[in-house]
């Protein structure tokens, strides 16, 4: 039997021992090493939020008629000049201005930075100019919308011969009978030109045309000036070849609304029947539609198109040469986008004619079938266009054609030279840089 004092004995030893393996296990677990201490973060310096960069602006005007017109537009609407740092703004030149060729060129000395302008119409503008100005690329060529139109038994162009033609000597299709003569060795002297006094628009068609232009969506559009008859004298016009042929999308292209029966289209649209007998000529200058009016209302025969001409008649993109010099790139942005439009227009055009239609005022398909008598230079087309060092190019030959033909029909005082008038470089730049699109 365990008497008291071994009980308090044993007590006491269970309570030594477990005080000392605490002791123990305090100090082994007291012995770890301390966890290393928490990284110092850097100090966090917060930027302010830069705005983007302002937008360049560059200002181009442009005939109301004319198919630069679209390509503008479309390259805006989609942000292609945003994307090159431009903010672009657009005047449209109404046909009623007049003379609209001087009239787009002077613009340049003023907030203008551009111009589209045929380049017959250009150099023929020249004269007395007192800036420099150049051109710097093709905007489109002419494939049908201007020619001449006969009458029997006109069959060939050397029929022409000793004969009386109808028509402005400025006007594209006058500049593209001359030039066929002049192949074949005949010269000045060997036809008479003599002006047409065109039939006036019956007041139902112009009603038509003044509610065709107040559904036009918008651009800035220049103050008329003297009011002439426009598209009527393509050689008033600042484009001036193609343009007659966009300022008749309206019902006097015989095609223009659905809403007009065909047989009242005749109706609303000058007639031409008795036009070879009435003007004593045997052969007629003009642009579409009127063209193919006059042949449709006579029995006659087309027997010269632009569609022929080698890209004789040509628009392009004129400016002035300082501003030119003083910003290249702002310049060179500026054609990306144009021929991003081009290309848009060759790869979908329905969303092409979509956003542009609107800025004529008539149904996509009508512009559709009006376009068919340009081509848009495209950006592959620039490689034969600006062939530089052989001297080869589209716009080099053009340009010494249209310079002799100026010279033999006085419509210039004196020889023009090349290098004096087209800078290429921006070109030549594109043409190293590829691709156009800069999300690509």
């Amino acid at each position: 039997m365990i008497n008291r004092w071994q009980r308090y004995i044993y007590i006491y030893r269970s309570t030594v021992l477990g005080s000392l393996f605490g002791i123990i296990a305090l100090s082994v677990l007291s012995c770890k090493p301390a966890p290393p201490p928490e990284p110092e973060l850097p100090a966090v310096t917060l930027k302010p939020i830069e705005a983007p960069p302002a937008l360049n602006s560059i200002h181009c005007a442009i005939a109301s008629d004319s198919p630069s017109l679209a390509l503008m537009h479309v390259a805006n609407d989609l942000g292609y000049f945003e994307v090159e740092g431009l903010e672009f703004q657009i005047t449209e030149v109404p046909p009623s201005t007049a003379p609209r060729q001087s009239s787009l060129l002077s613009l340049l000395q003023d907030d203008v930075d551009c111009i589209a302008q045929t380049l017959d119409s250009y150099l023929r503008t020249l004269d007395g100019q007192l800036f420099q100005t150049a051109v710097i690329a093709s905007l489109y060529t002419s494939t049908g919308a201007e020619g001449l139109v006969v009458a029997a038994p006109v069959s060939s162009i050397e029929d022409l011969f000793d004969q009386s033609i109808g028509g402005d000597r400025h006007h594209p299709g006058m500049l593209l009978t001359y030039s066929k003569l002049r192949e074949l060795g005949y010269g000045i002297d060997d036809f008479i030109i003599k002006p047409i006094d065109w039939p006036e628009k019956g007041a139902e068609e112009q009603g038509r045309e003044g509610a065709r232009a107040q559904g036009r969506r918008g651009a800035e559009v220049i103050a008329d000036g003297q009011e002439g008859n426009g598209a009527d004298q393509p050689g008033l016009g600042g484009e001036d070849s193609v343009g007659e042929a966009i300022a008749g999308l309206g019902p006097d292209s015989g095609d223009a609304t659905e809403d007009i029966e065909e047989e009242d289209r005749a109706a609303v649209r000058p007639s031409y029947g008795d036009i070879f007998r009435k003007e004593g000529v045997v052969a007629i200058a003009a642009s579409e539609p009127r063209l193919s009016h006059i042949a449709q209302d006579t029995g006659g025969q087309i027997l010269i198109t632009s569609g022929e001409s080698d890209s004789l008649l040509m628009g392009t993109l004129v400016v002035e040469r300082s501003k030119l010099d003083q910003d290249r790139d702002r310049y060179r942005g500026l054609l990306k986008g144009i021929y991003r439009a081009s290309e848009l227009y060759d790869s979908d055009r329905p969303q092409f004619l979509e956003i542009a239609a609107p800025y004529y005022g008539v149904p996509t398909q009508v512009l559709d079938q009006k376009l068919q008598t340009i081509a848009y230079t495209s950006y592959p087309d620039l490689q034969r266009i600006i062939d530089v060092g052989a001297r080869t190019g589209t716009l080099f030959r053009t340009f010494i054609n249209l310079d002799a033909i100026h010279q033999d029909l006085d419509l210039q005082n004196g020889p023009l030279f090349y290098d004096d008038h087209v800078d290429h470089q921006l070109i030549l730049d594109l043409l190293d840089q590829q691709p156009l699109n800069p999300g690509e």
